[in-house]
């Protein structure tokens, strides 16, 4: 039983008393008065029919799993009343007049005079029911809020309509309850109840600000090696074991060599300097943790440790000591954000800065939600809990809600109380796809963040040694890092070459790589790894002597020496599991994993071999594995090894999502520069990425199948895999007809379309967590917009695809050969709007829609009752049945006036008038009405409303915070119309520059003529 239950049974309860005393009462009444009145009789028969209801609802929540401790008492009464119940209503049947004669009312009376002992008790027993209730309500109020809170959630996370019933319940017993203790209590227990709705509809807002790949790179940082990084908040130790020699019997090797007794001294005095600027640098970050306020800044070369360093600062439970001693008595808050160009635009930008740091700071102190977003509250407080789909926070309403957070001047109450440390790593990462702002603006940002605060917020921020950084931040708190980790570069030397046997040899390289790698530890890791593999390949011990001294010591050379040491066909498979990475990081494609790297070699011996039918053969399905549904090479561990070797270290896996990536993230722009690019071109001729990503994953698809975990005909990640190979197929016009590899992959995948019963939010699955919204199912009822995930429509389609990449001719290959695609209304729905919109995403030709218009696939008398609008949150939708004609021209109409987002438009051209206007004349021409009207509300107020009428009414309500963030296009042509505040379809059409007006005017006046006759 959830808690849900459990107060409904109270709620049940709390109306069974009253009503078991009023039954008693007519009782009684039978005995005293024997008039008979009808109206007696009614009110009687009412009562009954409300205990029956009761006792059914009581029955009902009894009967729903089983007890908890907590509502033991609860259950027990309700078993109580239920069996009173039945007691109560057998005594009324018993005693009631069997007709409407008087000596039968008399006789009842006489009945009613001999059950009077009866009825006591049950009178007592009613008193006993209200007593016990309220030991019922103290147990579920005694019980801790959060353990309580966590039980509504997951009592509604499967089914949300219980939200509403538990708000029912409440409500019942507020309004039920009378008397002054059981009053009391219920208090308490509605303050519980509000407690748990304030998480509710914080956790919905943290949702809101989440985006995919929040703390993806973070995650991908490395852990620093052990004691890396440590001296910045312990006792650097004593120079004779941090310096270039580990041990007595290491020193003892080169003791009696002069050359390296010159070194020594060289060293000493080197290490005592470098002791002095680590003892420096430790006080001055330790200061700025402990006290001091501003900017603290860490600088460095391409792979300095810089992100490790960071992330190791963010996780050291010393940072948030020292942090807490600056804090004082307020609450000490720490967020983080690792800018990350290879990533999405929001891991790349200021606006993903936003979102992430308020997403850390406020899932860190939920209750400063309401205070930051006040207008996102109420709107989430009030919307129903079932409207999920679409709702989303605009760049502007985070932006206010950040300025809140950082500025003084805006929220000094809120500095009274918190104090904010935010890290901040790589902003010469910071990139703006959308947007003018450069890295001047994000130093200006950042340091008005922390001058606004009144002392209140400070940042700890790196970046590569650039002017725009080391001018923009005060110099005396920066750690410059390349001077600092040559200590940690010799433990890590020594720790991951500790297998080789000569003493003389391990301290030559603890000595020779740290110091040939000028501070970049990006360097010292490739050249340990090359050491290690040269070891593995059992290199003379005089050639590793010299190996060190012959590498590069630019980055950028050891990288390409690195390549050129592998041998021809390792560096191909490296070059190839490069470029799959950089398809996924140019946003096609999908995850690279370990299993891709397995089938590698098969696809080298045949780059069509998933198509083969000997493919499944038994050699190939033993390979592989499954492990809680998730498929991965039998032998991991094997697999990652013939990975590091092959790769040189270049390439790596991760042990726990086995999934690949660069070893840095510096990698691919190495690969952008001519000589590595001309190379990679040179080892990859013939070798096209596309479809070496298409054949892996489509014989890793069949491999799931085969071992059952390729859920057919559902999405999961297998399926969005094989969308993401359509998708990127269909968007490099790979194929032709008959379209063999795409028609063989949707037949494994074996995914029906069929209509949802209700209404549901449309998306078609492109690739992993990527989705095109079509709409909304059902339109007539607004109220019931689905909770995502829970109520969600989720479509996988080739057809689909190739519609929402302008491939029409796949569309018209397939309904042509294969009719059943479009045998349904909804089929055919679901096309026309990925055809035309709304959403308005493809790009048909003129020839597309001609075709189209011709074989009937747009008829302008097709009901189409997918939602016009994407987004049901921002505002209400309520429709009749409309056409695809009227639905077209309404979501024309919107996005021409600028609510491009609403009608699902992301494309920076927007409004296409030429093929609006050639769409419109085809819909004429085969014989749609003109009777289009919109109006809008009010013409000198902030625009609330527009009504479009057909013939019949669409209506669209946008709320008044959408409007602040959608301005109204061509204002001026509306009003410039006679001071009228309406538009037909005429003039509309006259206030565009179309290039066939004249033709569409003449049609309107034709079809108007007639309908005049």
């Amino acid at each position: 039983m959830d808690p849900v239950t459990a107060v409904g049974l109270a709620s049940a309860i709390i109306s069974f008393v009253p009503l078991g005393i009023k039954i008693l009462q007519h009782v009684q009444e039978m005995k005293d008065s024997i008039d008979g009145s009808v109206a007696h009789n009614e009110v009687r028969e009412a009562v009954v029919q409300e205990m029956l209801t009761v006792t059914a609802k009581l029955k009902r929540n009894r009967e729903r799993g089983q007890v908890a401790p907590e509502y033991e008492k609860l259950y027990d009464l309700a078993s109580r009343c239920e069996v009173l119940s039945q007691k109560v209503l057998a005594l009324l049947e018993k005693v009631k007049p069997k007709t409407s004669t008087t000596s039968a009312k008399y006789y009842s009376a006489y009945k009613v005079w001999r059950k009077e002992s009866e009825i006591k008790d049950l009178e007592k027993s009613l008193s006993s029911c209200r007593e016990q209730l309220v030991l019922g309500l103290l147990d579920l109020m005694n019980q801790d809020a959060a353990a309580y809170s966590a039980k509504i959630l997951a009592a509604i996370k499967d089914d949300s309509n219980k939200l509403e019933e538990l708000q029912n319940h409440i409500e019942h017993l507020n309004a039920a309850v009378t008397d002054g203790e059981t009053q009391h209590k219920l208090k308490q227990l509605l303050y519980l109840h509000e407690q748990t709705l304030q998480k509710i509809y914080q956790h919905r807002i943290l949702d809101l600000l989440k985006f995919d790949g929040l703390h993806e790179r973070e995650d991908r940082v490395h852990n620093p090696h052990s004691q890396t990084f440590e001296w910045i908040f312990a006792d650097i130790p004593n120079m004779s074991t941090s310096s270039h020699h580990s041990t007595e019997d290491e020193d003892d090797a080169y003791s009696d060599e002069p050359a390296y007794q010159d070194r020594d001294s060289k060293f000493k005095f080197d290490d005592l300097q470098r002791h002095r600027m680590m003892t420096e640098s430790r006080k001055a970050f330790g200061d700025w943790l402990s006290s001091s306020n501003g900017i603290f800044h860490i600088t460095g070369k391409l792979g300095s440790g810089k992100s490790t360093l960071m992330r190791f600062l963010y996780m050291h439970p010393c940072t948030e000591a020292k942090l807490t001693e600056w804090a004082g008595e307020k609450k000490l808050v720490l967020a983080q954000f690792f800018f990350w160009k290879p990533g999405t635009d929001l891991q790349k930008s200021i606006s993903g800065l936003y979102r992430s740091i308020l997403y850390d700071i406020l899932a860190a102190c939920p209750g400063l939600i309401q205070q930051v977003f006040p207008i996102i509250w109420d709107r989430v407080r009030q919307t129903p809990w079932q409207i999920r789909g679409g709702f989303r926070l605009s760049a502007v309403e985070i932006k206010d809600g950040f300025d809140k957070l950082t500025n003084q001047a805006l929220n000094g109450r809120l500095f009274e109380s918190h104090r904010f440390c935010f890290f901040i790593d790589g902003l010469d990462e910071h990139e703006e796809t959308f947007s003018v702002q450069d890295n001047i603006h994000l130093v200006q940002l950042l340091n008005s963040w922390a001058n606004n605060s009144n002392g209140n917020l400070k940042l700890c921020v790196s970046s590569r040694d650039y002017n725009v950084f080391l001018n923009g931040f005060s110099d005396k708190q920066r750690l410059r890092l390349p001077d600092l980790t040559l200590f940690d570069m010799q433990k890590y030397v020594r720790d991951s070459l500790s297998h080789i046997p000569s003493r003389k040899l391990r301290t030559h390289f603890a000595n020779e790589i740290p110091s040939r790698a000028n501070g970049i530890f990006l360097w010292a890791v490739l050249v340990t790894a090359d050491i290690r593999r040269q070891i593995e390949n059992e290199v003379p011990e005089e050639r590793l002597f010299k190996i060190v001294n012959s590498l590069p010591s630019s980055l950028q050379t050891l990288f390409h020496y690195i390549l050129n040491s592998l041998a021809d066909y390792d560096r191909k498979r490296t070059y190839q599991l490069m470029r799959l990475l950089m398809l996924r990081s140019a946003g096609d494609g999908g995850p690279i994993s370990l299993n891709h790297f397995s089938l590698l070699d098969q696809y080298n011996e045949d780059n069509e071999f998933s198509t083969r039918g000997h493919f499944l053969a038994e050699r190939f399905i033993t390979e592989f594995s499954k492990t809680s549904d998730m498929l991965h090479p039998s032998d991991p561990a094997l697999e990652i090894k013939r990975l590091r070797g092959c790769s040189g270290g270049l390439v790596e896996c991760d042990e726990t999502r086995y999934t690949i990536d660069f070893s840095h993230r510096s990698i691919p722009d190495m690969l952008r520069t001519r000589e590595i690019k001309e190379d990679m071109d040179h080892a990859l001729a013939g070798f096209d990425v596309i479809e070496a990503f298409s054949h892996l994953t489509f014989a890793l698809a069949k491999i799931a199948d085969s071992l059952g975990i390729l859920n057919k005909g559902q999405l999961d990640a297998g399926v969005e895999l094989c969308a993401a190979v359509a998708s990127v197929r269909l968007k490099n016009l790979l194929d032709s007809p008959p379209y063999h590899f795409l028609e063989a992959m949707e037949s494994l995948v074996d995914f029906s379309i069929h209509e949802p019963r209700g209404n549901r939010e449309i998306l078609i699955c492109c690739k992993e967590s990527t989705y095109v919204m079509v709409g909304f199912s059902d339109t007539h009822k607004p109220s019931e917009v689905p909770n995502r995930g829970d109520k969600t429509c989720f479509l996988y389609s080739t057809l689909y695809l190739a519609a929402e990449n302008s491939r029409f001719d796949y569309v018209r290959w397939k309904i042509e050969n294969f009719p059943s695609v479009v045998d349904t209304t909804f089929k055919r729905n679901i096309l026309v709007s990925l055809i035309i919109g709304p959403p308005f995403r493809s790009r048909p030709s003129f020839e597309d829609i001609d075709y189209f218009f011709n074989n009937g696939i747009l008829n302008e008398q097709c009901y189409n009752n997918i939602s016009v609008l994407q987004d049901l949150d921002d505002v209400r939708c309520i429709t009749q049945d409309h056409t695809a004609w009227q639905r077209y021209l309404a979501g024309s109409f919107l996005l021409w006036c600028g609510f491009d987002a609403c009608v699902g438009c992301f494309s920076p051209e927007g409004f296409d008038t030429d093929q609006f206007s050639h769409i419109v004349l085809r819909f004429l021409e085969n014989g749609a009405p003109v009777d289009f009207l919109v109006e809008i509300d009010n013409k000198d107020k902030e625009l609330d409303q527009i009504v479009f009428h057909f013939e019949n009414i669409q209506e669209v309500e946008f709320t008044q915070d959408l409007v602040l963030r959608s301005k109204l296009k061509h204002k001026e042509i509306w009003f410039e119309l006679d001071g009228q505040k309406e538009l037909t379809l005429r003039t509309w059409l006259e206030a565009m520059d179309l290039k066939n007006k004249s033709i569409l005017i003449d049609l309107i006046n034709r079809k108007e003529a007639e309908e005049s006759r």
